[in-house]
């Protein structure tokens, strides 16, 4: 599946994503988007005439807004280094790993206060229906239940695997049509109303062969739709 990084403020709000892409002369870079998920700027790596790598970014408008570099402390911890237009340190990133082993990245501001994380996902349509619609966490009721179904039922039939493999095959491209169209948040929309609440009262019913069936009408009308 497609990743992106899912960025969160100091006080755990989302703050906006972050994506790889390629350009049309195959050059890579990252792109970025705000929490209304506007292009809000980029970012490419890059070698310095003396060799060293580091990361320029752009902002909206392709203006240079500040670089970052890999740095290794006196301890041997490994951190990036930000540097904002004029080349001023405006902070620093480290990566991390929580209570439960999921690995993020902590931000820093320029004074060593906590200024946000970011979080490596998979592309799905369904759990963007979810946070880009309607501002739910990745834990959130209707996602732990569809990822209960999908592991306690879909897993366990060969039909079942047929259409979690053909989901992994089609969610990413389905998310990367859906995000470029200027309605996409009214597109998430009409997927959580249509898509994931008939699933969720099917199952919560224990009529898990209905909510297959439905899952794979709405899938099948999504890729006849943006694919």
């Amino acid at each position: 599946m497609s990743k992106y990084t899912q960025h969160r403020d100091s006080e755990y709000n989302k703050s906006g994503t972050s994506e790889d892409k390629e350009s049309l002369f195959g050059d890579k870079y990252t792109q970025h988007r705000d929490s209304e998920y506007s292009k809000s700027g980029t970012s490419e790596d890059k070698e310095s005439l003396f060799g060293d790598k580091y990361t320029q970014h752009r902002d909206s408008e392709y203006s240079k807004s500040g670089t970052s570099e890999d740095k290794e402390s006196l301890f041997g911890s490994k951190y990036t280094q930000h540097y904002d237009s004029d080349g001023s340190k405006s902070g620093t990133s480290e990566e991390k790993e929580s209570l439960f082993g999921s690995k993020y990245t902590q931000h820093y501001d320029s004074d060593g206060n906590k200024s946000g994380t970011s979080e490596d996902k998979d592309g799905c349509f369904i759990s963007s229906a979810c946070s880009l619609s309607l501002g739910l966490q990745d834990d959130c009721y209707e996602l732990t239940i569809l990822r209960s179904f999908r592991d306690e039922h879909l897993k366990k039939t060969i039909h079942g695997r047929e259409s979690v493999n053909l989901y992994y095959e089609i969610a990413p491209k389905i998310v990367n049509s859906i995000n470029i169209n200027k309605k996409s948040k009214e597109i998430y929309r009409s997927i959580y109303d249509k898509l994931i609440i008939p699933c969720i009262n099917y199952i919560e019913l224990g009529d898990y062969e209905k909510a297959q069936k439905h899952y794979m009408n709405i899938v099948n009308k999504l890729s006849r739709d943006y694919l």
